[in-house]
């Protein structure tokens, strides 16, 4: 115990006096005194007005002013430092490429950097230069949005340095600086990305958060009766979509033939809906009555996220400019009254939306203020029948960790469950895309584990999925599914996504490519009501 015990002060010591000598090296002077922020995070702070953050478990030193907070709390993931006038978000990342430049260029730095989004979100240049720093490529790309009317005052420049690790082939770092004024500011951001210094890795960071739901105090006497049922639940309780069945009179016969066919009446049903539409009152009254809550998902994008590098919807929001907008939809929700599952802007961690994080300047702030700002006019307006579902997509795309879920998440107060999304694709795009046949546990376990890590307390519910028939078993897969999905406790409701993905290189998107429909053929349908029997006998 004891020689643990000096093996640790001494690799301390260490730690301060390479801290120093980093100072010293950036002529910084002043005497050292460290804070441990455990697990793996070393913050020594200066008596010259500067901190040292060293994160040994991702390779890396860094200083900052004395008068910025430096946030472990997500250490695996991000790191972030900020004061009153700027914000800084570390990350080590990694790229499945040989070189890293190519997930830089064609996907960190796509959409900034285009001349249409550029032009379309009223965007400046400052830099853009790639250099070596410390014998590593690195580059550094500065710029500034100025839009034309903005209602709330925000950090607008933004500036993101790359530099590629010395150590590790495809490994590199990220730093982005979001800041009010970025001339003012240039010689602290230069002062900072500067003064990045790669170390060895050693030891591995931790999560230091303990996220729990905050029920709403202001939910009606039906919401809050239905959030207990979902989240006190030792059951699944199972829903479905069919594509247009809340605005299409046949679609609607076929969700209600489904039903028929697998010999079961669905708990929730699924509708989406943008932001320039109406509250759909009628339609969900009309599931409402069939005894259904709806788990309505609302995309604040433009053209249906046809137009991804256009005039950006979620800025108008970030800037205040559609408060009415919003405003007038949460009249809807309340005009409703009865519970609904309010699914917010789903899949963000991904590059086919235009809330995403890649398509807003890479600031996952962004999302989460926008989020704030809608669910704070619903509390204005006195909805209070909107249970609130938070739903990252279950892989980054990106895979970056700035990127991660966790980037996005609301907080506490914001949040209400746990959302899960997750296909067999199946293998139609093997050759271009290289999907694989993938198991219900496949998908499932690796995104489950890991929210687990930070969201335990949270009901989770897969608020869509399905499976392929092309390249395996689908009947198969059906009746695994419902003996795999016994596994997750924390898993409260599944979503059958009954539609399809079709292929859009082939004229007027007419062949399928992912067949999801439930109703595909008798023997699909007769897994899933076999399966789901015992959920027959519970209700």
């Amino acid at each position: 115990m004891k020689r643990t015990k000096i093996i640790a002060l001494i690799i301390m010591l260490l730690a301060i006096l390479g801290a120093a000598a980093f100072y010293s090296k950036h002529n910084t002077g002043g005497s050292v005194k460290s804070s441990n922020s455990g697990s793996g995070e070393e913050i020594v702070t200066t008596a010259d007005a500067h901190k040292v953050l060293i994160d040994r478990p991702k390779g890396y030193m860094l200083s900052f002013p004395d008068n910025m907070n430096i946030d472990t709390s997500v250490s695996p993931e991000q790191i972030k430092a900020y004061n009153d006038t700027m914000t800084v978000i570390v990350t080590r990342e990694w790229a499945p490429y040989e070189d890293p430049w190519y997930l830089i260029d064609n996907y960190l730095n796509d959409y900034y950097l285009n001349d249409y989004y550029i032009k379309s979100n009223d965007i400046t240049i400052h830099n853009d230069d790639v250099y070596e720093h410390n014998g590593a490529k690195s580059q550094f790309i500065a710029l500034t949005r100025s839009p034309k009317e903005q209602h709330v005052e925000r950090q607008n420049s933004y500036a993101y340095f790359f530099v590629r690790s010395k150590t590790a082939k495809q490994a590199f770092f990220r730093v982005m600086f979001k800041t009010s004024d970025y001339q003012n500011d240039k010689a602290v951001i230069d002062e900072i990305k500067n003064s990045f210094e790669e170390i060895n890795v050693e030891g591995q960071n931790q999560f230091k958060c303990d996220y729990a739901p905050v029920p709403s105090e202001t939910w009606n006497s039906e919401t809050k009766k239905l959030y207990n049922k979902i989240k006190n639940s030792k059951s699944i309780e199972w829903g479905l979509f069919v594509d247009g069945a809340y605005t299409i009179d046949r679609n609607y016969q076929w969700f209600k033939e489904l039903e028929q066919k697998v010999d079961y009446d669905f708990d929730f049903a699924l509708h989406y809906v943008n932001l320039d539409w109406e509250f759909p009152v009628k339609e969900l009254t009309r599931f409402y009555n069939d005894g259904k809550i709806t788990e309505l998902t609302l995309q604040t994008s433009n053209f249906n996220n046809d137009d991804l590098y256009g005039d950006n919807i979620n800025f108008d929001i970030y800037d205040g400019l559609l408060d009415d907008q919003i405003r007038e939809f949460a009249r809807g929700a309340k005009e409703f009254g009865h519970p609904f599952l309010f699914r917010l802007n789903n899949e963000v961690n991904s590059n086919w939306v235009n809330y995403s994080g890649v398509a807003t300047l890479s600031d996952p702030e962004v999302f989460i203020d926008n989020w704030r700002r809608i669910y704070d006019i619903f509390q204005e307006e006195g909805v209070d029948n909107a249970i609130w579902i938070f739903n990252p997509n279950a892989e980054e795309c990106p895979p970056t960790h700035w990127n991660s879920y966790i980037s996005y998440y609301p907080g506490d107060a914001y949040t209400h469950m746990i959302g899960l999304t997750g296909y067999n694709t199946g293998t139609y795009y093997h050759d271009s895309f290289k999907e694989k046949w993938r198991t219900f546990d496949e998908i499932y376990k690796e995104p489950y584990d890991k929210y687990m890590q930070v969201f335990s307390k949270f009901p989770f519910i897969i608020t869509e999925f399905a499976s392929s028939s092309v390249g395996g078993d689908k009947p198969a897969w059906i009746t695994d599914m419902f003996k795999q999905i016994k596994k997750y406790p924390n898993i409260k409701m599944a979503l059958w996504w009954s539609s399809a993905d079709y292929d859009m290189s082939v004229a007027n998107y007419k062949k399928v490519a992912r067949p999801y429909f439930l109703d595909e053929n008798d023997d699909t349908t007769a897994a899933f009501r076999e399966g789901i029997k015992e959920y027959k006998k519970n209700k």
